[in-house]
């Protein structure tokens, strides 16, 4: 799973707008809009879309980071984006 924060924080790293990823991806800017809002869309997403993004993020350098923790509920404690460099 991937979260509205990732996607954010990729495309900032990856200086791209939601029109581009939109366009790389696939997908429709209204859905890039949705996704990037908050996670209550990620968790309605499909998994197709949600992998349209991961795999067009991750094509361009974005790896996706999980801490092994998890608080009480279940929730990671700690979730990030790195840029790879070669």
């Amino acid at each position: 799973m991937i979260f509205a924060a990732q996607i954010r924080a990729a495309r900032g790293l990856l200086q791209i707008s939601q029109v581009e990823l939109s366009v790389e991806s696939g997908l429709s800017l209204q859905t890039i809009k949705n996704l990037e809002k908050d996670d209550e869309a990620i968790k309605k997403a499909s998994l197709m879309t949600l992998e349209k993004i991961k795999s067009t993020l991750e094509s361009k350098g974005v790896r996706f980071t999980f801490s092994k923790e998890k608080d009480e509920s279940g929730k990671f404690l700690e979730i990030g984006v790195k840029l790879r460099t070669t």
